[in-house]
């Protein structure tokens, strides 16, 4: 993909200015003929497009843009050609930022007039396949019914914030002012059922027959003065 960029940039060039060298090299010093040095010095990252279900990769290339001749004039105006060229054209993005000293003493060269075009580049990922559904959706549908109890002392007042377990669907509740809990949308028939119970900083367990508080709810009677 990189190659293919660097291939139409290098033919936008010669379309430009005519038939010249194109160097894929850094600038250097000391070239003979005229030329242009297409420097891919950078990449950069380029966030994605939204509305896309799947995210190309993408990312920005910067190439740095000189010129030499056989004199200062004509290496002006092979760059200034090619700036024009580049502005008037929309789908190129000029950077004509300095690139600061720094730049060029990595480069070994003295600084000089140059530009920076940053093409983006796209690679598009295929769509993971998707399966075909072969038969129609089959819902099993499971009768639900409620649980409900009350937690009092053997004196029945009510134990209000204790918190209850139901241990096999591992869903918690808490019971209310009057000591009373419920657990909604439970499996009928899963008989029998494990509460675990916290109150009064202890813990218990009890095994309830379901059947049996189908008729009323279930008491359980606590006393938080009893010694273990």
């Amino acid at each position: 993909m990189f190659e293919q960029t660097d291939e139409r940039l290098a033919g936008w060039i010669e379309n430009v200015v005519g038939p010249v060298e194109v160097s894929l090299a850094p600038p250097a010093d000391g070239q003979s003929g005229r030329g242009i040095s297409l420097y891919l010095f950078e990449l950069a990252d380029k966030p994605p497009p939204r509305g896309i279900r799947r995210t190309p990769l993408q990312l920005i290339l910067r190439y740095l843009i000189t010129t030499w001749a056989e004199s200062p004039q004509e290496a002006h105006r092979l760059l200034g050609e090619l700036v024009f060229a580049a502005l008037d054209d929309p789908d190129m993005d000029v950077d004509l930022s300095p690139l600061g000293a720094a730049m060029w003493r990595a480069l070994g060269i003295a600084p000089r007039p140059a530009l920076v075009l940053n093409v983006p580049v796209r690679q598009e990922r295929p769509e993971p396949p998707t399966k075909l559904v072969r038969a129609p959706m089959v819902l099993h549908v499971s009768p639900t019914t409620q649980f409900a109890g009350s937690l009092v002392t053997p004196d029945g007042v009510p134990l209000a914030g204790a918190v209850v377990e139901y241990v096999s669907l591992h869903r918690t509740t808490r019971t209310d002012a009057d000591g009373r809990f419920a657990f909604a949308n439970i499996p009928a028939g899963s008989d029998p059922l494990e509460l675990r119970v916290k109150v009064k900083g202890r813990e218990f367990v009890i095994a309830v027959d379901q059947s049996s508080t189908d008729q009323q709810p279930l008491v359980i009677e606590f006393d938080p003065l009893e010694k273990e």
